[in-house]
């Protein structure tokens, strides 16, 4: 009897993320998921996010967070201390698994550096739960942890509904940022952002990420840097970073920020962009030049130029390119 309670418990759930998925944008999908994951796995706290491993699989950099019941500065400070952080490091090298501890009522952990029971004891993180998942889409690590300040510890049961709950999250997550980035099913997002327009990351693939590096090396997540910022008033454009051009445009209320498909060599300046881009979008000659400040002649030489350099004859090519 317990065991079919448990399966109507986690399908109830189920079909409930399968209902916020449709209804909410994927930058709101994650914590409205975990609000109403409360009503199967009580928890006072929690955050989650994308991190990336340098070559010798070592933590490099949050680069997307969200916090619920947590500061701001929670993810800085547990960042500092991460390197000491066994049960991390346990939930990183045993991914796809979840995993609990718990700490005593006076957060004096003998196994834990003195720090890290000060953090836990400032945050009350009495018990936690956590999971990361080898996340494809993205290139980068995806984890999501829980916390209790007092009460009992995390179950078996709430491990195992948790470990097909954070799947079934990720997955619908990724779903969402497709539909946001008008990417077809089969598309990764490794070479991708989504971003806010106060540069908050909502989500970024791994490719772009080092691309960022190579630019920026103290570059530390969450927020995109600010040069890049600058340019999202003056969306749609492409800049250059580095050896590659990267589009910048503005899709579901937030800036997409896409490195331009290699394969094709593509090397249209930011107006030539700016009028292949709006052109796509059903805008007439006049309009984009109206638009621009542009004549129409030269709105024309621009489009010649990017028909050219896109392989492309047509509108309907022409739009399929520039947002693949």
């Amino acid at each position: 009897m317990q065991s079919t309670t448990s399966i109507a418990i986690l399908g109830h759930y189920l079909l409930k993320l399968g209902k916020i998925s449709k209804d909410q944008l994927a930058s709101e999908f994650i914590r409205e998921a975990l609000e109403e994951l409360k009503n199967v796995i009580s928890f006072d706290a929690a955050w989650w996010g994308l991190i990336t491993h340098n070559k010798d699989q070592k933590m490099v950099g949050i680069h997307h967070v969200e916090t619920i019941n947590l500061p701001t500065c929670f993810p800085t400070e547990w960042k500092s201390l991460a390197i000491d952080d066994e049960f991390a490091q346990e939930v990183d090298n045993l991914s796809d698994t979840a995993h609990h501890f718990s700490y005593p009522t006076n957060f004096e952990y003998e196994f834990e550096t003195k720090e890290l029971n000060q953090f836990s004891r400032k945050y009350q993180l009495l018990h936690g739960m956590s999971m990361c998942i080898k996340d494809t889409f993205t290139g980068h690590i995806f984890f999501i942890t829980l916390y209790r300040h007092s009460g009992s510890s995390f179950t078996d049961l709430n491990m195992a509904f948790f470990e097909q709950i954070v799947r079934h999250i990720n997955q619908a997550w990724r779903y969402n940022l497709q539909e946001a980035l008008e990417l077809s099913p089969n598309h990764n997002m490794s070479h991708a952002g989504l971003v806010r327009e106060d540069g908050y990351i909502l989500s970024i693939g791994a490719s772009l990420c080092e691309i960022i590096y190579a630019k920026w090396p103290k570059w530390e997540g969450v927020y995109i840097p600010n040069e890049l910022l600058f340019h999202f008033d003056k969306t749609p454009t492409t800049i250059r970073l580095g050896k590659l051009n990267v589009n910048v445009l503005k899709k579901a209320g937030n800036i997409c920020i896409e490195i331009i498909n290699k394969k094709k060599n593509l090397t249209l300046s930011p107006r030539e962009y700016r009028v292949a881009y709006l052109f796509s979008q059903g805008h007439s000659y006049k309009k984009v030049a109206e638009q621009l400040g542009l004549s129409p002649s030269t709105v024309r030489t621009y489009l010649q130029r990017a028909y050219l350099q896109l392989d492309v004859s047509n509108k309907v090519e022409l739009s399929k390119v520039l947002n693949t």
